[in-house]
């Protein structure tokens, strides 16, 4: 396979790692003005996150030292409205872009800045670009990834046509993958701004919806803490910062998924270490999705967020496990890049998967 193409178009792809002090990110169209930050953004997603798998002449040609003329080219671009960008950004400005041409089913990019690695919105650029290629009529997309970036789309449901190589403008060349997908009309949106927070007693209605809605599902882990939600905020507190934990706890922070600052889609909790139950089943990350918020995206979502958290306390890789039988899990686990362990593993639950996953892209 050989493809030629402007070098700024061939996706390479990483999540966002927003900074400590803003989870909230927002997808919205780009406008001219955003050029100047996509060509920013473009290069050093190039030429750091890529530049393990490709030489310096080929990044250099791939993409070049921002100008005028590469922010002239965007703002172009953007103008006709033949290739539709988007930008992601969280209170400090522009941390990531895609774009797509509809007319052509094509995903052109999906790119977002290195030092915003593991908080999901790569997976939130993604899925704006899909739900806006159904209100153009597409009904499928196509592109040309990076060799770093073949694992995040084949993740979210992109299969692999061909390996081969992509030529760049100035006839140097370089390994891609050609990969596809047909868009399903079930695709939900995502929300334009969802944040990553401690327990708050700001939510404490919303907690006790969120347990009645647990109990008719058949699950009553959260029936206690509802009772109590000051006693439960206060508990999260001591049990991060490692104060009085029950026999057999290790320090474990807890955290929400909450839409609009009024609603939890879901609940997360990290532990900081591993005793020998967790190193054997329990792992580093338990998190759960509300049962009416299931089936939407958010359980990945979730579990990026949380790995961007492991991350922030020095974790390299982290240990997760699912029931075999909890197939929205896994996959779950799998689409944030999780590496099975071979073999089968048992509980009194029955058998179950055992992953580790990377709190950093490669």
């Amino acid at each position: 396979m050989k493809r030629s193409a402007d070098p700024q178009t061939l996706n390479v792809s990483s999540s966002i790692n927003v900074p400590k002090t803003s989870h909230a990110i927002q997808v919205r169209s780009a406008s001219e003005a955003d050029a100047e930050a996509i060509i920013q953004t473009h290069f050093d997603a190039v030429h750091q996150t890529a530049s393990a798998f490709y030489p310096a002449e080929v990044l250099d040609s791939w993409s070049r030292r921002p100008d005028e003329s590469r922010y002239l080219q965007v703002r172009q671009a953007i103008a006709k409205g033949h290739e539709l960008f988007v930008v992601a950004e969280d209170g400090f400005g522009v941390v990531g872009f895609g774009s797509i041409v509809p007319t052509l089913q094509e995903l052109t990019a999906v790119y977002v800045h290195p030092r915003r690695a593991r908080r999901g919105v790569g997976a939130m650029i993604l899925e704006h670009l899909e739900r806006l290629a159904l209100t153009h009529h597409c009904t499928q997309l196509q592109m040309d990834a990076s060799v770093n970036a073949e694992a995040f789309y084949r993740g979210h449901g992109y299969e692999v046509v061909e390996r081969g190589v992509h030529r760049l403008a100035s006839g140097l060349e370089m390994a891609c993958t050609r990969l596809n997908k047909f868009l399903l009309r079930s695709i939900q949106a995502v929300s334009e701004e969802i944040v990553l927070i401690t327990p708050t007693l700001d939510l404490a209605s919303d907690f006790r919806l969120l347990a009645e809605e647990f109990l008719a599902d058949g699950d009553e882990r959260y029936q206690e803490a509802s009772q109590n939600v000051l006693a439960f905020v206060r508990a999260c507190e001591d049990y991060a910062a490692g104060r009085d934990l029950p026999h057999e706890w290790v320090p474990t922070s807890t955290f929400w998924l909450v839409r609009g600052r009024e609603r939890i889609l879901g609940c997360s909790r990290l532990r900081h270490r591993l005793n020998r139950f967790l190193a054997e089943e329990g792992g580093h990350i338990g998190y759960d999705v509300r049962p009416s918020e299931r089936g939407k995206g958010y359980g990945s979502l979730l579990l990026a967020l949380t790995l961007g958290e492991a991350r922030n306390i020095g974790f390299d890789k982290v240990l997760i496990t699912a029931d075999e039988v909890n197939v929205g899990s896994w996959r779950v686990i799998e689409k944030n890049g999780g590496h099975r362990e071979q073999g089968v593993f048992s509980r009194e639950s029955g058998l179950f998967r055992r992953y580790w996953v990377a709190t950093s892209p490669v």
